[in-house]
């Protein structure tokens, strides 16, 4: 494992990135990081607000700014915000700078995670549920796809499965 710089986790809201990412990073001996968190301590104000407040093109200039900073160094798993990857210079940035790993899940298993989650879901807030997942899922599936160098579907999968596929696959590339 010592040429991985980095393994950044992407995929759509409550695919599993930050439960996924602190039992992989503990497995590699690697530091977890979250880029939604990170914001939130940058901004001292959570994503929601910086939605509601400053617009969304605010939050992804913040988003990209911290990414490129943690991308910086090595030795990190990172679990990045689902729309990092509407920024074709944040997918440039996660593939040079880290085994990129889409956590790919079903609509379904994403509502399921959603109503056990009472996360920092901005994009939730706007309407229902599913009807936001339809509008939102779908035109972003390229994007992960071209992001990742890794694909695992998590559907019907244990967060302890899903890291052991991974480590599987890196081992491989």
């Amino acid at each position: 494992m010592g040429s991985v710089k980095n393994i950044s986790l992407v995929g759509f809201m409550a695919s599993g990135k930050t439960t996924v990412g602190k039992q992989l990073a503990k497995k590699l001996g690697f530091e977890f990081v979250d880029t939604d968190d990170l914001a939130e301590k940058l901004e001292g104000r959570t994503i929601s607000s910086m939605f509601e407040n400053s617009g969304e093109e605010y939050f992804r200039d913040v988003e990209s700014g911290i990414l490129g900073e943690v991308l910086s160094e090595s030795g990190k798993v990172i679990s990045t915000g689902g729309g990092i990857i509407l920024r074709e210079e944040n997918i440039r940035a996660l593939r040079g700078n880290s085994i990129v790993v889409w956590l790919k899940a079903s609509r379904d298993t994403v509502l399921k995670n959603l109503k056990r989650s009472e996360d920092k879901r901005p994009l939730m807030k706007q309407c229902e549920a599913e009807e936001r997942i339809d509008a939102i899922l779908p035109p972003r599936l390229d994007k992960y796809k071209r992001a990742a160098h890794i694909t695992v579907d998590v559907d019907g999968k244990s967060p302890a499965n899903i890291v052991s596929e991974i480590l599987f696959n890196i081992k491989k590339i």
